[in-house]
C-alpha cells in the first residue's frame, strides 16, 4: 500500500513538472512569437495572437539560453518600447501587460521608454496612463524623470516634450534646484533636450539659477553646447549668460563648439 501511495504520488509530482515545463515553453514561443509580430509591425497578427490570451509578460527565451546568446531576454512589452512602437505598445497595455516589469538588465519601463526616439514622450504618456511606476531611483539617485530629460532627437517635437514635462511638474516628480545628480542639478539635464520651454520653465517657474554649474563646473550654457542643444544656447545668450566662463578644464563654450565643428553655435557666439 505504502509502495502504491509513493508511485502515485511519483506520478503526480512528475505530471506538475512536465505541466510547469511545457506551459513554460508554451509562454515563451509565444513571447516569441508576439516580438516577430512587433517587429515586422503586422499590427492584425499582433492582435491574433493577443486574442488568444497568453502570458503577454513572458520573456521569450531561457535565462540561460539569452546569457549564451548574449541577448535581450524582456517581454515583448519592452521590444515595442525599444522601436518605438506606439501602436504595438497600445496594444499590449489593452491586453494587460505590466507597466511595472524589469528589463533583463533590470531597468524599468519608464527608464527604458526614456531613449532618444521620437515616439518616446507620446509611449510615456501611455504607460503612465497605465500607472507605470515614476518614483524609481537608481544606485546614481537617477530617477526616470532625470532620463527622460538628457539629450535630444534633431526630429523631437518640442511640444510634446513639454507636455510630458508638464505632466512631471503636476505629479510633483521634477526635482528641486537643491538636489544634485553626476553631472549637476536637472537645469544642467534639462538643457540638453535642446527644448527652450522645458528650461524656461525651470528658470522662471522653480526659481533654478540659470548661472548653476555641475561636475567638473560645467555651466548650463557649456552642457548645451556639448549636446549641440542650438536652440537652448540662444536662448541662455538672450538671457545675458557669460560666454568667457571657463570650466575647471579650462574652457569656455566657445572652445567646446569649436572642438565639434557646431558651426550653428559658433556663430551664434559671434560678437
Amino acid at each position: 500500500m505504502k509502495l502504491k501511495l509513493i508511485i502515485v504520488f511519483f506520478l503526480i509530482l512528475s505530471g506538475t513538472v512536465w505541466l510547469v515545463i511545457i506551459s513554460s515553453i508554451n509562454s515563451r514561443i509565444y513571447s516569441r512569437n508576439l516580438i516577430s509580430a512587433i517587429d515586422e509591425s503586422n499590427y492584425a497578427r499582433l492582435e491574433e495572437l493577443l486574442d488568444k490570451k497568453g502570458n503577454v509578460d513572458a520573456k521569450p527565451y531561457s535565462n540561460f539560453h539569452a546569457f549564451f546568446l548574449e541577448i535581450f531576454n524582456d517581454p515583448p512589452l519592452f521590444y515595442a518600447i525599444r522601436k518605438g512602437d506606439i501602436e504595438s505598445v497600445k496594444m499590449l497595455l489593452e491586453h494587460g501587460a505590466n507597466v511595472n516589469l524589469e528589463s533583463d538588465d533590470c531597468k524599468p519601463i519608464m527608464v527604458t521608454a526614456s531613449s532618444v526616439n521620437v515616439e518616446r514622450f507620446d509611449i510615456a504618456h501611455l504607460l503612465l496612463d497605465y500607472g507605470a511606476d515614476i518614483d524609481y531611483v537608481d544606485q546614481w539617485g537617477v530617477t526616470p524623470v532625470v532620463n527622460f530629460n538628457v539629450g535630444h532627437n534633431s526630429d523631437d517635437d518640442y511640444t510634446k516634450g513639454y507636455e510630458l514635462f508638464l505632466r512631471f511638474v503636476s505629479l510633483g516628480v521634477i526635482p528641486e534646484s537643491s538636489n544634485e545628480f553626476t553631472y549637476g542639478n536637472f537645469l544642467l539635464y534639462a538643457v540638453t533636450t535642446n527644448n527652450v520651454l522645458i528650461v524656461d520653465y525651470l528658470i522662471n517657474s522653480m526659481d533654478y539659477n540659470i548661472l548653476s554649474t555641475g561636475k567638473d563646473r560645467v555651466s548650463a550654457l557649456i552642457r548645451a553646447s556639448q549636446y549641440h542643444s542650438t536652440l537652448v544656447v540662444e536662448y541662455l545668450l538672450e538671457q545675458g549668460v557669460d560666454t568667457s566662463y571657463r570650466d575647471d578644464y579650462n574652457k569656455t563654450v566657445y572652445d567646446y563648439a569649436f572642438e565639434k565643428n557646431y558651426s550653428d553655435i559658433i556663430n551664434l557666439l559671434k560678437p
